[in-house]
Order: structure tokens, then sequence, then C-alpha cells
């Protein structure tokens, strides 16, 4: 009897919480089905969201792709117009894609382009090659201080140094190269070694000093009202420019330099554009040996990979 009498009270009271709860619910059913659907909303919203910002990254990556191909199409064809087209596509990419590592690429091969621009434009213009070669430390300098990457912050670093070798910042060339660990800190550690030898800086001021040669002026009395006055952006003449190249070795200036300092002797400039090295060991030193280049250097093969995140 007392279990019996037991179990009512017990249903009585589950009778009476059951009975609270839905009369709870009834008065609150509108902001519940409301609270429900709003949470729907949201969770459409957000996925929604994410499909259009993976698109977007595809698409971002597609046209860092095809920019970067018509980029370096463009250096080896030599086609001005095709290059500037392709670093104003890269440019737009790293604004549209700010903050992510689509747009450290996308600087980087800019300052890529924009090196290499340099380096062919340096035998025949100088001030607009250091132009091209400001450009490119730019490029560099803006990922290597705003990439949360190892990987990228380095390869900005000893691209960095690279660039600002070629506008004869040695003592900042070897600042940005002392900062590069990783992948590249075995050849950032080769260039700081070399950067440290006198001859390699007796190099350098040959390199400075060398002037492309004049181009004969044609005859104005038979050209009236045209200026012949261009000799800044005149070609130099075959003799001169392959002497030049040989000097340089065809590979870059780095390896040049980098034979010279090994050796401490002076470059084989042209007549004219020699100037005797400071080193001591140049004294007696015969020509400077060509070093091979590791494969790839200062082309587009180069480049590390761009893996999509």
């Amino acid at each position: 009897m007392k279990s019996h009498r037991r179990h009512d009270l017990q249903t009585n009271v589950l009778a009476d919480w059951l009975g609270k709860k839905i009369a709870w619910l009834q008065s609150n059913a509108t902001w519940l089905l409301g609270g429900t659907l709003v949470l729907v909303a949201i969770m459409a919203l957000l996925a929604i969201r994410e499909n259009r910002v993976a698109s977007a990254a595809a698409d971002g990556w597609g046209r860092f792709e095809k920019a970067t191909g018509a980029g370096f199409n463009a250096i080896r064809t030599d086609e001005p117009l095709a290059l500037n087209n392709a670093i104003h596509e890269l440019e737009d990419v790293a604004r549209t894609h700010e903050g992510s590592p689509l747009a450290a690429y996308a600087r980087l091969t800019h300052g890529d382009l924009s090196l290499m621009d340099g380096q062919r434009k340096y035998l025949s213009n100088k001030s607009a090659a250091n132009e091209s070669f400001q450009n490119a430390t730019q490029q560099y300098r803006a990922v290597a201080g705003n990439v949360s990457r190892p990987e990228l912050e380095n390869r900005a670093l000893y691209s960095l140094g690279k660039s600002l070798e070629w506008q004869m910042k040695l003592e900042q060339a070897k600042e940005a190269y002392s900062k590069v660990t990783g992948t590249f800190a075995v050849e950032a550690q080769s260039r700081v070694r070399d950067l440290e030898r006198k001859g390699t800086h007796a190099f350098y001021e040959q390199i400075t000093q060398y002037k492309p040669p004049e181009k004969p002026k044609a005859d104005a009395a038979r050209y009236p009202g045209i200026d012949f006055n261009l000799q800044e952006d005149s070609p130099p003449g075959e003799a001169e420019e392959k002497a030049f190249e040989d000097a340089i070795d065809g590979d870059g200036l780095e390896d040049a330099a980098g034979a010279a300092s090994s050796g401490g002797v002076a470059a084989d400039l042209p007549a004219g554009d020699k100037k005797k090295s400071d080193s001591k060991e140049g004294d007696d030193a015969g020509p400077i040996k060509k070093e091979s280049k590791p494969a790839g250097e200062d082309t587009p093969a180069a480049n590390p990979s761009t893996p999509k995140p």
C-alpha cells in the first residue's frame, strides 16, 4: 500500500513538471520558432560565404598562374608591354587577396620579374635597370615583413639580398642574407662570405664605373628637327657587350662577383673601362675562372614551387 502511494506521488510530480514545461513551450513557441529559423539562416549564410571564399581563392590562383606564365614568357621574348601587363595583374591579385599566402606568392613573383627585367636592361640602360631593381626590392621587403610562413620569409630575404647586390648596396645585402634560415641558408651564408672579401668590393667598383659605349651620332643636318642626343638608351656595341657579358660569365652579377672575390682580380671589361683591383692577392693572379652556376638560378625554374594552401 505504501509503495503504491509512493508511485502515485511520483507520477503526480512528473505530471506537474511536464505540464509546466508544456505550458512554457506553448507560451514561448513564437520565440523558439524564430530563434530556430535565425540559427538555420546563419548556418546557411556561413556555408554560402565559405563557398564564395573558396571560389575566389581558386580564381585568384588561376589568375596568378596565368600572369606568372605570361610574365616569364615576356622576359624570355623581350616584350616590355606584355611584361608590364603581367606585373599589373600580379599587383591586383596581391591587393585582392591581401594577407593570404597567395598575395605573398604574387609579390615574390612580381619581384622576380622586376629583378630579371633589370638584369636584362643593365648593359644598355642603367637608370631603367635600377628602377626595376628598386621595384623588386620593394616587393621582397613587403613579403619579408608581413608573412607568417618561414619558407616565404626566407625566400623573400634571400631574393632581397640579390636585388640589393645589383644596386651595389652591399652592406644592406649582407644584412638581408644574414637573416636567412632554412632552405636558402647555405647560399645566403656563401654570399655573405663573398661580400666580406676585398675582391668583391673591387669587382663591384668596376661594375659601377662601367659605361656602355656611345653610339655614333647621325648627321643632324640630314634629319632636321630630330634630337640624336639619346645615348643613355643606346645599346652597346657588339664587341663591348660581349666583353662585359664575359666579365659576368653570362649568368649573373653575383657569380662573377664571387669569382672575383675568390681570385681577387679585376674583371675583364672592355678597353678603357678596366680598373686595377685593390686586393693584394690580385696582383699576380690570372684571369677569372668561370664558376658553374647552380642550375636554373635567375630563371623561372629556379623559383620555388607555389603550392596552393
